[in-house]
């Protein structure tokens, strides 16, 4: 759309490593509807701030990084868990996609 501060009716953020961390940054301030993040695992205030509002985030970190692959599936887990505890009626569990094969390493 043209100029005059209009926003676009659908935003998707994509982000690697902390460009990861800013798609889901944008999703926690309502500016992109929903968010693909590689790598990065988030902090725990953005994980806070995702709870308040639920939006589709895919989640693809490397499995040679056993320790960004454990926090991201932390991360997961109390995002999904936050979710059916609050009657998300398994919405969350849609919501918040793990992917952990996609991102591996490829043979040489």
């Amino acid at each position: 759309r043209g100029g005059g501060g209009e926003r676009p009716e659908r935003i998707f953020s994509i982000g690697a490593s902390s460009g990861g961390a800013l798609a889901a940054e944008l999703v926690t301030k309502q500016i992109s509807q929903a968010a693909i993040v590689m790598v990065m695992s988030l902090s725990d205030p953005v994980v806070k701030q995702m709870r308040k509002s639920p939006k589709p985030t895919y989640f693809a970190p490397m499995p040679r990084d056993k320790g960004t692959l454990q926090r991201v599936q932390r991360n997961v887990e109390a995002l999904r868990r936050h979710g059916d505890e609050n009657g998300g009626k398994g919405t969350a569990k849609s919501c918040y996609i793990l992917d952990n094969e996609s991102c591996d390493s490829l043979p040489l």
